[in-house]
């Protein structure tokens, strides 16, 4: 893996985040915001509220549109590849995924349906379980456009 040597730990900053939005889109470039929750404010009892978080901005990165989009392309290859090597599935709450505006159909089809033209790649699962040694596109599940996936999961 290529890594950018640093200048110095001084001068190198590593925030930490847990959120990331896209606030700046335009034709000129894009602006990636990173976040960190610093807690939970909780309502007065007896309200039913939901709790707020507290969110304290740790970065803004500025960038191309074709940078962002190389960056997209990069992480998501990474992602797949870290999930083959592992052969676990990084998974999130559904709940996120409403967060996104989203659905567990179409996020399995965003990292799974893309990667040979519709069909996942990895090994081959048998029905003992075990794992056969050549590695084959993995059928969908039946009567389902959602890919089954493909490299059997550890939790």
């Amino acid at each position: 893996m290529n890594h950018i040597p640093p200048s110095s730990p001084a001068q190198t900053p590593e925030p930490f985040a847990d959120i990331c939005l896209v606030p700046v889109i335009s034709p000129y470039g894009v602006r990636l915001q990173f976040g960190a929750v610093q807690g939970q404010e909780k309502p007065p009892a007896g309200q039913a509220a939901p709790a707020q978080q507290k969110i304290t901005e740790t970065a803004r990165v500025n960038m191309s549109l074709e940078h962002w989009k190389v960056l997209a392309f990069s992480f998501a290859r990474d992602v797949l590849r870290y999930e083959k090597e592992t052969h676990y599935e990084i998974t999130v709450p559904d709940v996120l995924l409403k967060g996104l505006n989203s659905t567990v159909e179409e996020w399995r089809k965003f990292w799974y349906g893309w990667v040979t033209m519709g069909q996942p790649y990895g090994p081959t699962v048998l029905k003992d379980g075990n794992t056969a040694e050549e590695s084959k596109p993995v059928a969908p599940a039946p009567n389902s456009d959602m890919p089954v996936f493909p490299f059997g999961v550890k939790k």
